[in-house]
């Protein structure tokens, strides 16, 4: 399948400082692509620069085949064909949310309006507030109505910037919903979001940015399966992140080629045993399931009920035990 966005060697300066270094991406039509990283890692650098909006040191971005150009090269900065949802939804206060619409249609022949209108305000869910204005929208709504408008033209490619971040939680899945409507279109989505967990649960692909370089460019399915870095897994937030000698020193596991290591909470098995040491120092129930820390230092869920009062071997299955690169 070719791609339809292709950025490759892409490197941004700003006043000498390097925001974006040496990043090669390619995104196909469907995908819904999250983009991750720390306050300052150049996401939102690096989707202005995907859309032309500011001047690369170096490397190039391709849309459809052709380069997309920067600042210095034409009268208007930004390119026509890759829409952005902005977080301030640039509604006209003036203006139904269905003439908001309608007012990005008014150069097509009104049979194509009337056809796009329709289907954006069935897709995007909007038929139950399409006569309102946004002062009485809430946040989703008005999300649903910016997202319509940047798919009046049909793009290929939609970016949007923390479009969940100010959103309830029926809002968010209602928003979700709405996206992968379009998804079964061909149109894909590459977003910025600072929640890696929404990232997981909806992305096909995961893109973590570390320092303006691109660490982490895979599949959401299988962002495990390969090891992955001690920034990425702090950023993650992942419990049983530790130190070598700390795996060797306080569970008895001896592992070589890596400084830190990650010990899945899945890869851990409790059994009662009065001849045990390890205890349950705390125990949260997070609704489905428990959250256990236990007194070897680790952390381990279950939908299982274990009792604090008693002892338990803590059997660690050595082989998914994930290796983490870089230096912290």
């Amino acid at each position: 399948m070719e791609a339809i966005l292709q950025l490759k060697g892409v490197s941004c300066c700003y006043e000498e400082k390097s925001v974006i270094a040496e990043v090669d991406l390619e995104l196909f039509k469907g995908e819904i692509v999250a983009l991750v990283g720390e306050s300052g890692s150049g996401k939102t650098t690096l989707l202005k620069a995907i859309q032309g909006f500011i001047e690369l040191s170096s490397g190039e971005v391709r849309y459809g085949g052709e380069r997309v150009l920067g600042p210095s090269e034409v009268l208007v900065a930004g390119h026509p064909e890759i829409k952005t949802v902005f977080q301030d939804f640039q509604l006209q206060e003036g203006l139904s949310a269905e003439n908001n619409i309608k007012h990005e249609l008014i150069h097509y022949p009104l049979a194509h309006q009337k056809e796009i209108l329709s289907k954006l305000i069935r897709f995007c869910e909007m038929e139950s507030f399409k006569s309102r204005r946004p002062s009485e929208l809430s946040g989703g709504m008005k999300q649903k109505v910016a997202l319509a408008k940047a798919l009046v033209d049909q793009p290929d490619l939609v970016l949007m910037d923390e479009p969940f971040s100010n959103l309830d939680l029926l809002s968010k899945e209602s928003f979700k919903r709405v996206i992968r409507n379009f998804k079964h279109e061909g149109v894909a989505f590459l977003y910025v979001t600072h929640d890696i967990q929404d990232a997981i649960d909806f992305s096909d692909r995961i893109l973590y940015l570390h320092q303006g370089k691109l660490q982490i460019n895979t599949p959401t399915a299988s962002l495990f399966e390969e090891n992955i870095s001690l920034e990425f897994a702090q950023f993650m937030g992942l419990v049983n992140v530790m130190s070598a000698d700390r795996l060797t020193a306080e569970l008895g596991i001896s592992k070589s080629g890596f400084t830190h290591y990650w010990v899945p909470p899945q890869s851990i098995s409790l059994f009662p045993s009065a001849d045990a040491s390890v205890m349950i120092e705390e125990a949260d129930h997070l609704g489905n399931f428990y959250r256990y820390k236990l007194s070897n230092g680790l952390t381990y869920y279950s939908s299982e009920f274990f009792q604090s009062q008693m002892k338990y071997n803590a059997v660690i299955d050595s082989n998914q035990i994930v290796g983490l690169s870089g230096e912290g």
